[in-house]
């Protein structure tokens, strides 16, 4: 079992992280204030580890857990327990985050998703948060904004997610080797996404083709994998919806073939073993039933004693009677000659 002892999940202070609320923004701020409610849920239960934020369930993306959450005045720490069924199902993506953790810890960092309370305050504009109240997962991605060592963390809040500023976003990304792929969308506008990844996900900054950052809202493009909607908010990407496809059902009706060519073609496939097998069975029980009539017809019959014979033994003997009687007539009459 492969164990990371005491990583970093979240420190005290400033973060690079800006929060919107009542059309404001806050930078938002770590009170080491919330660590104790932070420890404490996080000892409640193993917290789910993945990679990154994506997909709608604790298991999309799951690596591992972490448990033993302590913290200082600083920070708050804790183990991350590498998953035992990942390295059996998926070994190479088991090697993969376990050698990035190991090799680029400066390319990582923990980001929590909970829930929490904040205090704002408008003459500094920051918005501080003082207690966690739900806490569901910690996990690895690719810009952390709310630490500065290896395990930090991008912070989503509680009621209302907490969105990337992208003046803050840009100031972090400045510092890090970033790729960048541009995109037209369904409606002809040019965009361009930087990530730090291989791919485009959550939190990568999205900008117009002057460099500005692409306002709210979805923007549909084609990617290797078909088409996407990125749902962009405060310049970054929020979230990744799938295009659903209108008049499926249509469209397949349109293609099937006419009926009479389906038919000719259930006419020409070749049967298969287990048909030829039922076939052959009924042909072995015909053949049977045949032979049986047979037999039963010539025991029926039988081979009787020939008419001709029976016949002939009856005129043998009708010959015999009157060639007696005809000789005793003939004695008789001669007899009488003779005396």
């Amino acid at each position: 079992m492969k164990i990371f002892e005491k990583l970093r999940i979240v420190e005290a202070g400033e973060t690079k992280n800006v929060i919107e609320e009542n059309g404001k923004d806050y930078k938002l701020v770590i009170s080491a204030k919330s660590f104790p409610s932070l420890v404490a849920l996080g000892n409640e239960r193993p917290i789910h580890a993945r990679r990154t934020h994506n997909g709608n369930d604790l298991l999309d993306g799951y690596i591992g857990y972490f448990k033993n959450f302590t913290s200082d005045d600083t920070a708050v720490y804790a183990d991350l327990v590498m998953s035992e069924a990942l390295e059996t199902a998926y070994p190479s993506e088991f090697a993969f985050m376990v050698s990035m953790i190991e090799k680029e810890p400066e390319l990582l960092g923990v980001s929590v998703n909970q829930m929490d309370v904040k205090k704002f305050d408008d003459e500094t504009g920051t918005a501080t948060v003082t207690e966690v109240t739900a806490f569901f997962s910690a996990d690895l991605v690719g810009l952390p904004a709310a630490t500065s060592s290896l395990f930090s963390n991008n912070f989503k809040n509680s009621k209302t997610m907490s969105k990337f500023s992208f003046k803050g976003l840009v100031s972090m990304l400045s510092k890090t080797k970033l790729s960048t792929e541009t995109f037209t969308t369904s409606d002809g506008t040019e965009i361009t996404v930087s990530s730090a990844s291989d791919e485009v996900q959550v939190g990568d900054a999205v900008t117009l083709a002057d460099g500005s950052p692409a306002p709210d809202g979805d923007y549909q493009i084609t990617t290797p994998d078909g088409d996407i909607i990125l749902v962009v908010e405060g310049g970054v990407i929020a979230g990744v919806k799938d295009i659903e496809v209108e008049g499926t059902e249509e469209l397949a009706e349109d293609t099937e073939k006419p009926e009479g060519e389906t038919e000719d073609k259930e006419e020409k496939k070749t049967p298969t073993p287990e048909e030829l097998a039922t076939v052959q069975a009924e042909v072995t029980a015909l053949k049977a039933e045949i032979s049986a009539l047979k037999t039963q017809l010539n025991r029926k019959s039988g081979t009787p004693k020939p008419a001709k014979t029976e016949v002939t033994t009856e005129e043998k003997k009708s010959e015999t009677t009157l060639s007696r009687e005809a000789v005793q007539k003939a004695f008789l009459e001669n007899r009488k000659k003779w005396r």
